[in-house]
């Protein structure tokens, strides 16, 4: 089933794959991947390494490896505002490719949704690029090469969803006992509950970025994320409470939500993940 943009004429799949396919990308691993493009305005800074003492000249050695990112909210309110854009001008096709990977996790209780959701930011990163993407797309994810790595990543956001609800739940039964207080506290636990699960689903679609579309490995994927956060906290936290909350939010406020919210988030982490970890 394809699909395409309204009032667009559809492009040549063959020349259209083949763009798409030779897209440059940064890797991580070059000194100085130069500056982006005016609408990003987003330098990478280099870590130094933990481990190391310095070279022979007595300068300090760093890890380039891994490239963590400073992030202005103006950024992240314009990946807000393209997604937005790109999920209004095929919001149909967005709503059933949502619904199919919703259906598929429910039926694997939550299993298979890593690999779900690496095929539906592969359609959304074709979305983006004006190139026809099919239903087929949420499948990608499911060959022998990559399968492993997306599920891996999912299986642990789906563990650390759980934890953190199991222990949101004990928190408000013991909360609910404070005297005269009991109920302010556990709307707070409600809350921060929330804010916490937005973040990581947010921090985890970046993840499956890495994993399935540049092709890192699992470790290295994660320990690129978690030095965002430790080099711009704040920024990093914003970005992504922001692209979890779309799809959080979409479940919590009406179930069929989920069908814009979801794309929604997905469309904000490929294009945060476009400027952050790829060469233009």
């Amino acid at each position: 089933m394809a699909v395409s943009k309204k009032g667009e004429a559809p492009r040549d799949e063959a020349s259209a794959s083949q763009q798409y396919t030779e897209m440059p990308m940064y890797h991580g691993n070059e000194p100085d991947p130069g500056t982006l493009p005016a609408g990003g305005g987003m330098q990478p800074a280099h870590l130094p390494n933990p481990g190391a003492s310095g070279d022979a000249s007595g300068q300090e050695v760093t890890d380039t490896a891994l490239p963590a990112f400073a992030m202005s909210h103006g950024q992240v309110k314009d990946w807000v505002g393209s997604a937005w854009r790109v999920l209004r001008a095929s919001m149909a096709d967005f709503a059933i490719a949502q619904l199919l990977v919703t259906v598929g996790a429910v039926v694997s209780c939550g299993l298979l949704i890593g690999p779900l959701a690496a095929g539906l930011l592969r359609f959304a990163r074709k979305r983006m690029a004006g190139i026809d993407a099919e239903l087929k797309e949420l499948f990608v994810a499911f060959d022998k090469e990559t399968f492993l790595p997306a599920w891996l990543v999912g299986l642990g956001f789906f563990a650390a969803t759980v934890l953190i609800l199991t222990i949101h739940m004990a928190g408000i039964y013991v909360l609910g006992l404070v005297p005269g207080l009991g109920m302010l506290l556990v709307s707070s636990a409600y809350l921060a509950v929330v804010v916490v699960v937005a973040a990581l689903a947010g921090a985890w679609l970046l993840t499956l970025f890495l994993v399935n579309e540049l092709e890192r490995p699992v470790g290295e994927a994660w320990e690129t994320v978690w030095r965002m956060f430790l080099v711009d906290w704040w920024g990093a936290s914003g970005l992504f409470i922001v692209t979890g909350a779309a799809p959080v939010l979409g479940v919590l406020l009406a179930g069929a939500g989920v069908l814009i919210g979801g794309p929604l988030g997905v469309l904000i982490a490929a294009h945060a993940s476009r400027e952050l970890f790829e060469q233009n």
